[in-house]
């Protein structure tokens, strides 16, 4: 007999087969398994990407129920979450005012304030530094003083919905000094901090002696600048440049004896050896020379008016560096602070338009071309009260546009009158023993006092022909009314009340 036809060989022969078998089945299901694997992980990695998500400095962060929302085809942030995923302390209400207004708010963390205002197509920044701060373990100074402030014009108005103040999403990173990458299931922000690092380690890099340590230079970092020196920590004659953070390539030169970068304009403050100041754009080209001024700051976004200092006297110039105002001022721009119905800062241009001036001891009002639009004759810009019949009158600077005009009050020899804006020209002459406003239920009105009787400015505008815009400031017709050079015929002419050597109040009217 065959060992190929025993049992025992065909059995063997059978169990081979089987095991053949076996292994190419477990060799199949195995690779079935695996392409499930694959195709589950394919699967989960795309619902993944599918899935929105937030990281702030690369960590993965919760997202806020009502973080944003799309309004007329415009993405708008929730500034309370923003600001509580940033670090940023939210206060309801007007900066600088005692109210509690929800559409307004200011948000703070330990260099700066952010206030804004729904409605409103600006919002502005405040320096706010206290004590030895730091970014990224490197010390960090400021140039300016606490209180310092810049002021933002933005394309789209802060909205109010829901009782939430939204901010637009192309204008938060100047906002809280952040880098955005927004793509359709990934939202990343980048902090200053975070920033300062990534671009210690650049700097390093590229071989550059040090960054500049102020707080307003590292706010550059933002759009891509990093202020460098060429100088060591304790060096006393570092000049200073600008380079790109992301190549290195240089913008401005290093040479300069001090740089400070303006947020609201993208521009570079520079300071040269004789120390007067200039000031270069991103592209390294010159705004302004520095050839006389000590100081130079913007003051106006919408006329790109910068204020000049020069042997302590204050002038104008326009964005092309040409003087629209003369160093000659002992003063421009006029602290509002005592007058709560407008401006808590410094306010160097009113609707826009006038610019209020001090020479000597007399105040008067500039146009934005340069043009003298009131002379300097009078003793102050403003009705300041300090005790009131009913404790509810209020203290006035400007008539705003709900009233009919914007106007601008003025004093003379302790009596007030008002100046418009829009004609030029005084049209209540100074014979008011005071200009106030009272506010009820929410709605506040202004008046004045005219031997004892009470005035409705509202009415007496409307009476008089003067009414010129409507209550957002728009310009409704030309001046072609009257002119009303006094409340009435009999009303004592400013001639009499002027010093001898001024001009009269009738002049001015009549200018």
């Amino acid at each position: 007999m065959n060992l190929e036809d025993s049992n025992s060989f065909r059995e063997k022969i059978q169990r081979t087969d089987r095991n053949k078998k076996g292994i190419i089945l477990s060799i199949i299901l195995c690779a079935i398994l695996i392409a499930l694997l694959l195709m589950m992980i394919i699967v989960i990695k795309y619902e993944d990407s599918k899935t929105l998500k937030m990281y702030l400095d690369g960590t993965l962060v919760s997202i806020p129920s009502n973080f944003y929302k799309d309004i007329d085809g415009k993405r708008y942030i929730n500034i309370k979450d923003l600001s509580s995923m940033l670090g940023y302390r939210y206060t309801r209400g007007e900066y600088g005012k005692y109210n509690e207004n929800y559409d307004s708010c200011y948000v703070q963390n330990d260099f700066e304030i952010l206030a804004v205002t729904a409605g409103e197509n600006t919002y502005s920044k405040y320096l706010q530094m206290d004590g030895e701060l730091k970014l990224a373990d490197v010390e960090v100074k400021a140039k300016n003083k606490n209180g310092y402030s810049e002021n933002f014009e933005i394309e789209d108005k802060i909205q109010f919905i829901d009782d939430t103040i939204y901010i637009p999403l192309e204008n938060i990173s100047d906002m809280f000094n952040i880098k955005v990458d927004w793509q359709e299931f990934r939202i990343k922000f980048y902090s200053l901090n975070y920033l300062v690092n990534n671009a210690k380690n650049k700097v390093t890099k590229y071989g550059i002696a040090q960054m500049s340590g102020l707080y307003e230079n590292f706010r550059a970092l933002v759009d891509g600048y990093a202020i460098v020196g060429n100088g060591d920590k304790e060096s006393t004659s570092t000049q200073y440049g600008v380079i790109s953070i992301n190549d290195g390539k240089e913008i401005i030169s290093v040479k300069y004896k001090d740089i400070v970068y303006i947020q609201n304009s993208k521009e570079f403050y520079i300071t040269v050896d004789n120390d007067t100041v200039g000031i270069l754009n991103s592209e390294g080209g010159t705004v302004i020379a520095p050839t006389e001024f000590e100081e130079i700051s913007l003051i106006d976004n919408e006329n790109n008016l910068y204020l000049v200092r020069k042997n302590d006297q204050y002038g104008i110039l326009d964005k092309y560096g040409k003087t629209l105002i003369y160093a000659e001022n002992d003063e421009i721009g006029l602290d509002t602070k005592d007058f709560p119905l407008d401006n808590s800062e410094k306010n160097y241009v009113f609707f826009g338009k006038c610019i209020p001036a001090l020479k000597g001891f007399y105040y008067g009002l500039y146009n934005t071309s340069g043009k003298l639009a009131l002379q300097f004759n009078y003793d102050g810009l403003g009705c300041k009260l300090t005790t009131t019949k009913n404790g509810r009158e209020q203290s006035v600077l400007l008539i705003p546009s709900s009233v009919g005009i914007n106007g601008i009050v003025v004093s003379l020899n302790s009596l007030y009158g008002i100046y418009d804006v829009n004609r030029e020209k005084l049209i209540f002459p100074c014979n008011a023993e005071k200009i106030y406003a009272i506010t009820e239920s929410g709605k506040t009105k202004y008046y004045a006092t005219y031997q004892g009787e009470e005035i409705d400015l509202e009415e007496w505008i409307e009476q008089n022909n003067y009414k010129n815009v409507d209550e957002n400031g728009n310009v409704l017709k030309e001046d072609n009314s009257d002119e009303n050079e006094s409340i009435n015929e009999n009303t004592t002419t400013e001639e009499n009340i002027v010093n001898e050597n001024t001009t009269t109040q009738n002049e001015i009217v009549n200018e």
